[in-house]
């Protein structure tokens, strides 16, 4: 596991947490650290992971206002 992995996995993690708690901006993280990882990776599966998760994440923005 190499250290981009790492913290990669941490952003989303404490993204998680900050969707709980409103004092950490949840969403930009998680998906600040899949940009990372995939960026990380370069490969298609990656964009189109980070491609999904941009999806979900938008979706669920528009659902909460």
């Amino acid at each position: 596991m190499t250290g981009t992995v790492i913290v990669c996995g941490a952003l989303v993690v404490v993204g998680l947490f900050g969707i709980v708690v409103p004092v950490l901006p949840g969403t930009v993280l998680v998906w600040v650290g899949i940009l990372v990882w995939a960026s990380g990776t370069g490969s298609t599966a990656s964009w189109v992971v980070l491609a999904l998760a941009t999806a979900c994440l938008a979706v669920g923005a528009v659902v909460k206002y």
